[in-house]
């Protein structure tokens, strides 16, 4: 008996093992796989990682949470046979289990490939990223694209039903929701929104003030429905050639979670032979007015996305989502191609990393502009805030702007004045009294909130916000923000000389652990932001500041100098972690904004010397590389700053071989994060934050 069980469970081990050994995953096995990531309320994740999740029997997530689960289930009817090809299948009437097989993404997409019966079914969800086009870059919509071909040389009837149900809309699951259709030549789509919408408030990171959809172009094969739970909309899809067009009047009368409803359409795809054939979905959360601002006087400005200029109405939007498909897709695969060419330059690694992160490094973004009293929207007043996915929530947090600065610059530098306005605008104000510029912008998004808080990061995001405005500057050579905000951008230089060499106690990033004093990282990004606006200085046009140039300049090389004698070593091999400190040594990350500015501040011989220490330090997690020698946890975004100016390849390869593995340890499902423990496997902070992501672009901008 025991022998037979035995036996039963190699089978059954082995059985699982074959099934994960025969999926195909390109271009490698990710931590947890991008599904619907387009806005920081559009973030819909498979996990993967420690766990094979198969599309056809898993919930997709919502983040941060892969307890947070989405009834979002899909069904492929194949001459009247059911089979699960999204969500968690179940064994009732006649439905069968596609076989998953290959799962594959690119940069701007996910796809799955399965094989239902006698057809191929792909399953590719499309998260645009439109950065040169402001309008579709804040729409927050995705696609789900089903693609079907016969495998047998024969035709076969296929229809598609894809539902979900309202997890969307609300962290607090006991509330109860609105659910309506919106059905007319234009589009067929549904909408959920809680009975009592709650502005401006989130809850476990959901909004309470969302409206979500689902919408399709119009047809005769198009049917809907919104049913009380899901067992209506599966039996449908089984027993029945089309759906109900019907909206429960039941739906709005009990809590989301009792039970949770089903919004589905169903498309009659038709005939399939061996040309593919296909069904489009669109999926959104909207808000509107998305940010509430208030200034230091406590003076309100809502904020509404920047679409809300071209669409009056949701009918409007819906129709160009849906016609906006074929063009969308054809965008999409050439971005894909572009950026994955180019990162294939530098390394097949590289490329892995940013066909797995570039969707998570954009979807914290909300693109907004201003209305007047008489209605209208002014697209001429643009800000963009971003959500700190997996920080404190906050908005426009400074030294993730700065992580994410060469993203920027690789995709759309035009962006940076959008982002960088709000912070300089709230700090451009008589009552604002910090000599050094502010951590963000409060810390309850979609709240944005001018702080005039003391904090204990002066040096650090200070001398981030002159490297950005000067980087801004010279890619887009608009030097308006300059201009605008010259006095302000002064003053914080003017801290920046009486405090760079001596920052004492001051921190850099929360996550780098390091409380010594005088930090000599800290101190070089100090140096560095007097440098730039030395530079910026000369892009202003008037005379007077030529002596401002010159003085400025000559502070930051004699600075340099000093910073030199005080943080480099006896026979100049490497730089300390803080003044004196012989027994430190670490990545020297903020020498990137030096070679990034074309500022030539730090000698050559400082960027080949800490190049050979770091190549004689890897080892200890592929070629992991400690912050300092005192901290064994890895720090993905600054080690791919560090990456970035080393002085041989083979250095810098193995930096970005270090990211890669924590990009596919089987050791989390999450997505990925900047802070990493390497000895536990476990990822410890900055889960999907567009600060780890968005540097994987820095060796590009090299």
């Amino acid at each position: 008996m025991l022998r037979s069980i035995t036996l039963f469970l190699s089978l059954l081990f082995f059985s699982a093992l074959h099934l994960v050994q025969a999926i195909v995953w390109t271009p490698f096995y990710p931590v947890s796989l991008p599904v619907a990531v387009k806005s920081p309320y559009l973030n819909v994740w498979l996990p993967q990682g420690n766990q094979t999740r198969s599309v056809q029997t898993s919930w997709p997530f919502y983040w941060p949470s892969v307890n947070t689960t989405l009834g979002w289930e899909s069904i492929l009817v194949v001459d009247n046979v059911p089979y699960w090809i999204m969500g968690v299948g179940k064994a009732q009437d006649n439905f069968q289990l596609a076989e998953f097989t290959a799962a594959s993404f690119t940069p701007s997409r996910t796809t799955f490939n399965l094989t239902a019966g006698p057809v191929n079914v792909q399953l590719e969800w499309l998260s645009p990223v439109e950065v040169d086009d402001l309008v579709r870059l804040s729409i927050p919509f995705v696609y789900y694209h089903v693609i079907v071909t016969s495998t047998d040389g024969k035709e076969h009837d296929v229809r598609v039903g894809f539902g979900f149900s309202a997890g969307l809309i609300s962290g607090d699951h006991t509330l109860a929701a609105n659910g309506s259709s919106i059905v007319n030549d234009d589009v067929v789509a549904l909408q959920m929104q809680l009975q009592t919408p709650k502005p401006f408030v989130e809850v476990s990171d959901h909004p309470e003030d969302a409206v979500a959809y689902i919408a399709t172009s119009p047809g005769a094969g198009v049917s809907y429905q919104i049913s009380n739970g899901s067992d209506s909309f599966e039996s449908a899809m089984a027993n029945a050639t089309s759906l109900s067009n019907t909206v429960d009047s039941n739906y709005s009368s009990h809590a989301l979670n009792a039970p949770f409803d089903n919004f589905g359409i169903m498309i009659n795809i038709g005939n399939v032979n061996d040309a593919p054939s296909s069904a489009v979905y669109a999926v959104g959360v909207v808000r509107d007015p998305t940010i509430k601002y208030t200034d230091l006087s406590g003076n309100v400005q809502l904020r509404h996305p920047y679409f809300k200029a071209n669409f009056s109405s949701p009918n409007d939007l819906l129709k160009f989502v849906v016609d906006d498909f074929n063009r969308s897709l054809a965008s999409a695969q050439t971005f894909d191609n572009d950026l994955i060419a180019d990162a294939t330059n530098i390394s097949s690694l590289y490329a892995d990393l940013l066909s797995a992160t570039t969707r998570q490094s954009l979807s914290g973004l909300d693109v907004t502009i201003s209305q007047a009293a008489d209605g209208s929207f002014n697209t001429s007043d643009v800000q963009i805030y971003v959500k700190d996915m997996g920080g404190v929530g906050s908005g426009g947090f400074v030294i993730v702007l700065y992580s994410s600065l060469p993203m920027y610059l690789y995709l759309a530098p035009e962006l940076l004045a959008h982002l960088l306005y709000p912070l300089l605008n709230a700090q451009d104000d008589p009552q604002y009294t910090q000599p050094y510029a502010a951590q963000h912008l409060g810390v309850a998004y979609p709240n944005a909130t001018a702080q005039n808080a003391m904090h204990n990061y002066g040096v650090e995001e200070t001398a981030n916000m002159l490297i950005i405005t000067l980087a801004h500057a010279q890619a887009t050579k608009d030097y308006s923000l300059i201009s605008n905000f010259y006095n302000l951008l002064s003053g914080w230089t003017t801290y920046l000389i009486n405090n760079s060499l001596t920052p004492n106690f001051q921190l850099t990033n929360p996550f780098d652990g390091i409380s010594s004093a005088n930090q000599t990282n800290l101190a070089l990004k100090g140096v560095i932001g007097i440098a730039a606006m030395g530079s910026m200085s000369t892009f202003v046009g008037k005379t007077q500041d030529a002596d401002t140039y010159n003085a400025m300049q000559s502070t930051a090389s004699s600075y340099i100098q000093q910073w030199l004698a005080l943080s480099r070593s006896s026979d100049g091999s490497r730089i300390f972690t803080s003044f004196g400190d012989q027994t430190s040594s670490g990545l020297l990350y903020n020498l990137f904004a030096d070679r990034l500015l074309g500022l030539n501040l730090v000698p050559q011989s400082v960027y080949s010397n800490q190049t050979s220490l770091y190549r004689s330090m890897q080892g200890l997690f592929g070629s992991f590389l400690p912050k300092n020698s005192t901290k064994t946890y890895f720090l993905s975004d600054w080690t791919m700053f560090t990456a970035a100016i080393c002085t041989d390849n083979s250095t810098r390869d193995s930096f970005v071989s270090s990211v890669h593995q924590v990009a596919s340890t089987t050791s989390s499902n999450m997505p990925l994060g900047v802070f990493f423990n390497p000895s536990s496997d476990a990822i410890l902070g900055g889960t999907n934050r567009c600060a780890f992501i968005t540097l994987q672009y820095n060796i590009k901008v090299n």
